[in-house]
């Protein structure tokens, strides 16, 4: 699965438009279109965006678009897990006790 599918399968769970992403995201319908079928890769600050509208991180949204299983109703649950043991090891390891 690439970013943009994993944008839509997000954006689609909601329910949302391609333009109700848009205005939630502050980008365009046409960077939106352009990301979700493969022929635009976003900057990082729209990125931040389009995860803060669909209230995910970019940790999940990442693990989500690596998924084997793309349309498993688990895929982001199981992406949010993740992301949290990932958190947890991280400050595990810069702040030891």
């Amino acid at each position: 699965m690439e970013l943009g599918e994993a944008i839509r399968l997000l954006r689609k769970e909601k329910r949302w438009s391609q333009t109700e992403l848009a205005e939630r995201s502050k980008c365009s319908m046409n960077t939106i279109r352009t990301i979700e079928i493969g022929k635009q890769f976003p900057y990082k600050y729209t990125i931040d965006n389009i995860c803060a509208a669909l209230n995910v991180s970019i940790v999940e949204l990442l693990l989500i678009a690596i998924s084997d299983e793309p349309e498993s109703p688990n895929v982001k649950l199981k992406a949010k897990e993740l992301s949290v043991a990932i958190r947890r090891q991280a400050n595990k390891k810069y702040n030891p006790q």
